[in-house]
């Protein structure tokens, strides 16, 4: 459970590697396997003897004689009587060419040595010191847009209001990045179910989670309100909130606070969308209840104001009449 947990975790940051890529920084080929004793590397499918190869690709003939193609390094490369030695489990006994074939995989393992009690883990080289970190890679990814380094189309102008971890997430939801369940799904992914972790009346698909959720909707309606916004009739998409369709209610020097408190209110919602999905089933009635538009106050409060040091921000105002304050106060124009 906890090696599957681990691989489970690790796949997920990887997975995320198609967007980031797209920036230029050549995430997914960052990483490489480091060995310990082999229990959580799979011998066939990940690429540990050498940068970019598989030996399931190297050695096709062999992986299709495989008996369990999603053995362990350690399974197959055992120190039996003090040798290393490989531990093959063949569904037919290898003939003919496919000796010599073995003969070569052999020879790659062949002066390996997995130190017991040494658990395997990852280099990641855009880091000086080979560890992930989720600061550093935010710093990356950050500089690359900022700089207007980025590769391929531009997305939408980032909030300069807002955390960049708000900011990133958004930017993962334009570009279809965030794992609802019906991609993740579609991927062949075996899941309970692909509806909706707060209503569980319709498919999770980007829009729904986001913005038409019912749940969700009382929660866009609490801040137009909050706002003195008009909520759309028809109702909205996340369209209509990445390119600040509701703005031109707002007096033109605060169109980038209120922008920054829709991005902090669909990336809280996917935190609450997250918590439910992660829960206990005895405690998913509680999460799902929770009111998170005091917490879309506070922390945008909280954000916002430290960015504008010298802005007369106080609670008050901010949770009675945020669109009350002055273009010299606030800062933006």
């Amino acid at each position: 459970m906890g090696a599957s947990l681990k691989r489970d975790v690790w796949d997920g940051i990887i997975s995320c590697g198609a967007a980031i890529d797209e920036l230029g920084i050549s995430f997914r080929n960052s990483f490489c396997p480091k060995i310990g004793n082999g229990d959580d590397i799979l011998f066939w499918k990940d690429e540990w003897c050498e940068a970019g190869l598989r030996l399931m690709d190297k050695f096709p003939r062999l992986y299709a004689l495989e008996v369990d193609q999603n053995c362990s390094l350690s399974a197959r490369w055992r120190l039996v009587d003090g040798n290393w030695c490989v531990q093959w489990n063949w569904k037919v006994n290898p003939r003919g060419r496919s000796l010599s074939v073995v003969s070569d995989l052999t020879n790659l393992v062949m002066n390996l040595t997995l130190p017991e009690g040494c658990c395997d883990g990852w280099f990641w080289h855009l880091n000086s010191n080979n560890l992930f970190s989720v600061k550093k890679l935010s710093n990356i990814i950050y500089s690359r847009l900022s700089m207007g380094q980025c590769l391929g189309k531009k997305t939408h102008a980032w909030n300069p209001l807002i955390p960049r971890k708000v900011n990133i997430f958004v930017w993962r939801a334009v570009l279809d990045r965030l794992p609802v369940l019906t991609k993740i799904d579609t991927r062949g992914i075996d899941i309970p179910t692909v509806l909706c972790p707060l209503c569980e009346e319709v498919p999770e698909s980007l829009d729904h989670i986001l913005i038409a959720c019912p749940k969700v909707k009382l929660i866009w309606r609490k801040c137009f309100s909050w706002w003195g916004v008009k909520f759309p009739d028809g109702g909205m998409d996340f369209t209509d909130v990445i390119n600040g369709s509701f703005c031109q209610h707002i007096s033109s020097h605060l169109h980038k606070v209120f922008q920054g408190v829709c991005f902090v209110t669909m990336w809280a919602v996917w935190k609450l969308r997250n918590k439910m999905v992660h829960s206990r089933v005895e405690d998913k009635l509680a999460v799902g209840s929770e009111d998170i538009f005091a917490v879309i106050q506070s922390n945008t409060l909280l954000w916002i104001s430290n960015r504008f040091p010298k802005g007369q921000f106080n609670w008050k105002a901010w949770i009675t009449n945020p669109s009350s304050f002055h273009p010299t106060v606030v800062g933006v124009g």
